[in-house]
C-alpha cells in the first residue's frame, strides 16, 4: 500500500492564502514585504517579534468569545 503526504503547507483561496502548518523559519539576513501597513516597504527579519500565543481558557462561548476580543484589540494595539 502506497504511504499517502499531506503537506503542512498550502495554498488555499485560488492562490490569496499561504497556510503554515510546519514551522517558519526566518533567516537574520531576510526581509518580509508587506508589513509596514501597505506602504511597500520591507521589514527586516530582526526587527519582527512574534509572540507564543497561550491556549484560551475559556469555559463558555462568552468567555471564548471575550478573550478572542481581547486577542484582537492587542494585535491593533501592536500593529507597526
Amino acid at each position: 500500500m502506497a504511504e499517502t503526504f499531506e503537506p503542512k503547507n498550502y495554498n488555499t483561496d485560488g492562490g490569496d492564502t499561504l497556510v503554515i502548518g510546519g514551522t517558519l523559519r526566518i533567516l537574520d539576513d531576510a526581509t518580509v514585504e508587506g508589513l509596514d501597513g501597505g506602504g511597500g516597504g520591507a521589514v527586516a527579519a530582526g526587527d519582527v517579534t512574534v509572540t507564543a500565543i497561550a491556549d484560551t481558557a475559556g469555559a463558555n462561548v462568552q468567555a471564548v468569545l471575550e478573550d478572542l476580543a481581547a486577542r484582537l484589540k492587542a494585535l491593533e494595539d501592536a500593529a507597526v
